[in-house]
């Protein structure tokens, strides 16, 4: 291996492994899954406040959005950071038909956000009677 391959290599990598980092901070990982009632949605927001995240419904799709910061102490010189900041961004397509969008409830607890997305009832067969004239 060259002199230069071994500056470089570990360089790039670090380089490499910071971007993925600071992309993971940008974007809360998530976890989706289905009940019988509802659909649920967890997803990571450590150090965020419940005032930074918003939740919208529209036209089928679920958006949060937030955002991200640093607080330091007064007279604090940042030497590294590696948390992200600023505004992040996360969509999930829904089906209109099966979900009540106007039911949707958000929660923020211990740095998870809980959004459930509650099932539409199905539709119910009714018995219709013929009046006689």
């Amino acid at each position: 291996m060259s002199y230069i391959a071994t500056w470089v290599d570990p360089f790039i990598n670090d380089v490499l492994q910071r971007g993925r980092e600071m992309s993971d901070t940008r974007v809360p990982r998530s976890d989706v899954f289905e009940t019988p009632e509802a659909w649920v949605i967890f997803a990571e927001m450590p150090g965020i406040e419940s005032k930074s995240v918003d939740v919208q419904v529209e036209n089928g799709v679920l958006t949060i959005t937030g955002t991200t910061g640093t607080s330091l102490p007064e007279n604090a010189t940042p030497l590294r950071q590696e948390r992200g900041t600023g505004v992040f961004r996360r969509q999930f397509a829904m089906d209109d038909v099966r979900a009540q969008t106007d039911q949707v409830t958000a929660s923020l607890k211990e740095g998870i956000l809980t959004v459930r997305v509650p099932k539409a009832s199905p539709a119910k067969t009714f018995k219709v009677q013929v009046a006689v004239e």
